[in-house]
């Protein structure tokens, strides 16, 4: 869908939305673009942010950087052999936003892991997006309840 007519067909979604509205993108720095020119434009018209954003604030994510997940899918035998593959999965990118009208009841975004947890030799390293800034969070070895909770995440979650 091209820019403008996704421009066009934002306000029709929400006013046709009783719920939560979902818009998804690929993966892509363009496909992050259009996800933000989407929920500016739904801010506007009174939306509140359900996800992947802890709140309504500007996007702290600067380019060349973009905000994006990972879902592995399952692919058939018939998807490896046209692709070359030698694995039975393959791991899609895309961009999202969920948001949805003040009267439906929902709790607070929390704050999003940006990436896949590193693990360094005493601790795992996390970007999460949090309260209108990004901030890296190390979890030491030492201490174990944090390790572990960061250590049972993945890139997406929620924290």
């Amino acid at each position: 869908m091209s820019d403008d007519v996704l421009t066009r067909a934002v306000p029709h979604l929400w006013t046709a939305t009783k719920g939560v509205l979902v818009i998804v993108e690929p993966g892509t720095p363009d496909g992050f673009a259009r996800i933000l020119k989407c929920r500016a434009s739904l801010l506007k018209d009174g939306a509140r942010i359900v996800a992947p954003c802890p709140g309504d604030y500007p996007c702290p994510i600067a380019k060349p950087g973009w905000c994006h997940f990972a879902a592995r899918l399952p692919r058939s035998r018939a998807h490896i052999r046209a692709k070359g593959g030698a694995v039975p999965f393959e791991d899609e990118k895309f961009s999202y936003l969920a948001v949805a009208h003040e009267n439906v009841g929902l709790r607070p975004s929390s704050p999003r892991i940006l990436s896949r947890p590193h693990a360094l030799k005493h601790a795992l390293r996390v970007s999460i997006c949090a309260d209108g800034g990004i901030a890296e969070h190390e979890a030491s070895k030492r201490d174990k309840e944090s390790y572990r909770a960061f250590a049972r995440k993945d890139w997406g979650d929620a924290v």
